[in-house]
């Protein structure tokens, strides 16, 4: 784990071993500068960070932007060939239990042949051989530096035909509502973002209650930025 050495980390170090009690005129002066030092410090811990940060992040979106034509056509290829492989393979299943079906029949249909003319001759009945049947494909194949299961899971979609086009990870709960799609509400988040900027803005929203908080704000004066 990398450690920091940023200049602002000694006077945090500081700022951390004041203790700080109001009980008077003079600690409330105290305790109010030093809040100040305390939101100073934690500003320029942030725009040393980000001083810090910046050429990373820089090279870290050319990488990805680099990267990821060359992840789509990975991820395209995966799914194109996985779903070749899935459709052969349950083509597969169909024509061996097709067959296992057929076989089957067949051999019941002898079965009974025998039978009836084991009974019809008063002897006894002859022991009929069941046919070869087909074998499905197996689940697991063994490779030379992998083995390929083929596996099941849960999947889910909208159940409205109509509604299956929308992309699913944005539908609302005004949107299940006004479509009737019935996806119970429990399964929808409050947008807590869009009811501060609401409340923030004054606004109202229903089943919801405002409240006054209050906090002290910090404003720099221009001999505290050096």
């Amino acid at each position: 784990m990398q450690t920091l050495t940023l200049p602002v980390l000694k006077q945090v170090e500081v700022l951390q071993s004041i203790t700080i009690a109001i009980g008077d005129k003079d600690s409330e002066t105290f305790a109010r500068n030093h809040l100040t030092e305390v939101r100073l410090a934690a500003r320029r811990l942030d725009a040393d960070l980000k001083t810090l940060k910046a050429p990373h992040q820089t090279a870290i979106r050319e990488i990805e932007d680099a990267s990821r034509p060359w992840r789509t056509a990975l991820a395209a290829r995966d799914e194109a060939v996985e779903q070749a492989l899935l459709v052969y393979a349950k083509q597969q299943r169909e024509a061996a239990t097709a067959q296992q079906v057929k076989a089957l029949a067949q051999y019941e249909r002898k079965v009974a042949a025998a039978e009836s003319r084991a009974s019809a001759k008063g002897s006894p009945m002859p022991l009929v051989l069941p046919p070869a049947m087909a074998s499905l494909p197996p689940r697991s194949v063994q490779q030379d530096t992998a083995t390929q299961t083929t596996m099941s899971r849960r999947a889910w979609m909208v159940e409205q035909v109509a509604a299956r086009t929308l992309d699913r990870e944005t539908i609302t709960a005004q949107a299940n509502a006004n479509l009737g799609l019935g996806i119970p509400l429990e399964y929808f988040l409050l947008d807590t973002s869009r009811i501060s900027k609401v409340i923030r803005a004054g606004g109202t929203v229903a089943g919801i209650e405002s409240y006054q908080v209050e906090y002290i704000a910090v404003k720099e004066t221009k001999h505290a930025l050096h």
